[in-house]
C-alpha cells in the first residue's frame, strides 16, 4: 500500500512514520516481554559511535541524494532521511 498520496510532502509521511515507530517501540513485545525502546537503550551502550560527519571518500565513491530522497549504488536505488538531499 502507498501511503504517499495521503500526505502533502515526504516530510509529512517521515515524521507519520516515526510516530508509529515510536508508538510500536514503547509497547511490550509478546516474545520478550520487554519494550523495545528499552533494549535498544541497552544496545547503544555497546554500539560504536558513527562519525560526526561522513566520510565516504573512504570507500572510494560519493553520492548524491536526489529530490527523491535516493541515492544509487550499483543500479539500485535506496532510500535516505529527506534531511540529506543535496541543494541544487
Amino acid at each position: 500500500m502507498n501511503l504517499r498520496e495521503q500526505y502533502k510532502t515526504f516530510g509529512e509521511l517521515e515524521a507519520a512514520c516515526r510516530t508509529f515507530c515510536d508508538e510500536v517501540n514503547s509497547r511490550t513485545h509478546k516474545a520478550t516481554r520487554r519494550k523495545p525502546i528499552e533494549r535498544l537503550a541497552e544496545e547503544r551502550q555497546r554500539l560504536h559511535p558513527l562519525p560526526r560527519r561522513p566520510f565516504t571518500a573512504a570507500f572510494g565513491t560519493t553520492r548524491r541524494v536526489t529530490w527523491e530522497s535516493t541515492i544509487s549504488v550499483d543500479a539500485v536505488r535506496y532510500s535516505v532521511p529527506h534531511e540529506l538531499i543535496a541543494p541544487v
